[in-house]
C-alpha cells in the first residue's frame, strides 16, 4: 500500500487494475496517451468518477479514504497525512455519500432458510441541559445473520 499512497502513478495504475478508471486511450490529434500533459486535446482520466476535478493528488484521495474506511478520526487522520482538517471532513462526507448511493436497498433480506436473522432496533437521544426530558432523536436498524 505504500507505493500506492506515495506515488501518483503507481496509485493511477492500481485504479486502472482494479477497474475503477478506464485505462488512457490514445489522442486522436497526437497519438499520445492522455495522461502525457503535451496535447491539448487530453481529457481527464477521471471524468465521471469521485477522483474528477479534484486538487489532491490521487494517492492522497486513496490515503484519505484507506483512513476513512478504518474509521479514524479526523484530528488523527489529519497528523497522518498532514491534509488539513477542512479538506480530510470534505472528503469525508463525500467518501459517504458514495458509499451510501452504492447501496442496494431494494433487495435487502435478512435470514432465509437455514439462516437465523435477527433485527435490532435503537432509539438515540440526547437529554437537553442534562434534564430528563429527551429531545427528538434518529432510529438505528441493525441486523445479523448467523448460519446454523
Amino acid at each position: 500500500m505504500d507505493e500506492i499512497f506515495n506515488g501518483e502513478n503507481a496509485a493511477i495504475r492500481y485504479l486502472i487494475s482494479e477497474g475503477v478508471i478506464s485505462p488512457p486511450e490514445l489522442c486522436p490529434k497526437k497519438k499520445l496517451e492522455l495522461l502525457q500533459k503535451n496535447c491539448r486535446k487530453e481529457e481527464s482520466l477521471f471524468k465521471g468518477t469521485f477522483f474528477y476535478k479534484s486538487k489532491l493528488k490521487i494517492n492522497q484521495i486513496l490515503e484519505i479514504a484507506y483512513i476513512w474506511v478504518g474509521c479514524t478520526k479526523i484530528p488523527n487522520s489529519k497528523k497522518i497525512t498532514g491534509i488539513s482538517k477542512p479538506t480530510m471532513t470534505y472528503y469525508s462526507k463525500n467518501l459517504r455519500r458514495l458509499v451510501s448511493a452504492s447501496l442496494d436497498f431494494v433487495d435487502m433480506q435478512i435470514g432465509g432458510p437455514g439462516i437465523e436473522g435477527e433485527i435490532d432496533e435503537c432509539k438515540l437521544m440526547k437529554n437537553k441541559h442534562h434534564r430528563r426530558n429527551p429531545v427528538s432523536g434518529a432510529w438505528v436498524l441493525g441486523g445479523v445473520e448467523r448460519t446454523r
